[in-house]
């Protein structure tokens, strides 16, 4: 019950920061986790190729969330689906 109330208060948090644009106040932990790039053929980097604001298109996301992401485009490309990053988010479309 204690990890179902920490999980709401984080959604709460992250939505109120969503709305007001203050993405300053959506506590980050560091857990020990490596940055792994994502490969360019499931990378999008929105930032930097369409509105010029960064030269670096390289998209980092932590390693455990990599292999999630990779395990779940393999799923979706079953279904005739594919999984794109785009400045770290996620966007599912029909291949």
């Amino acid at each position: 019950m204690f990890e179902y109330i920490q999980l709401q208060r984080l959604r709460y948090v992250t939505l109120r920061a969503y709305r007001t644009g203050d993405w300053r106040k959506i506590p980050v932990k560091e857990n020990g986790q490596l940055l792994a790039q994502v490969p360019k053929e499931i990378s999008f980097s929105f930032y930097a190729g369409v509105m010029k604001l960064v030269a670096d298109e390289r998209i980092y996301l932590r390693e455990e969330v990599l292999e999630r992401v990779l395990w779940a485009r393999s799923w979706l490309q079953d279904f005739g689906l594919d999984l794109k990053v785009y400045d770290g988010r996620l966007r599912c479309y029909p291949n």
